[in-house]
């Protein structure tokens, strides 16, 4: 099952969902919701939704994922 990063617009809090598919993980995100609350990760203007493509998992482990 494919794993998913999910931001904030303003980059302020992340998840790493394993979900089979990307409004899926949007869905795992909001059962997940912390102080931030449901509606940003319901909102595609609130937050985005990136596969972690499978070069960044190495023997099963999978590592963080950082934008340059």
């Amino acid at each position: 099952m494919p794993l998913f990063l999910l931001k904030t617009v303003d980059g302020s809090v992340e998840q790493v969902i394993r979900a089979k598919c990307m409004s899926c993980s949007r869905s795992v995100a909001v059962q997940h919701a912390g102080a931030e609350g449901t509606l940003i990760w319901r909102d595609p203007e609130l937050s985005t939704v990136q596969l972690i493509e499978p070069d960044f998992v190495v023997q099963g482990v999978v590592l963080r994922k950082e934008n340059s």
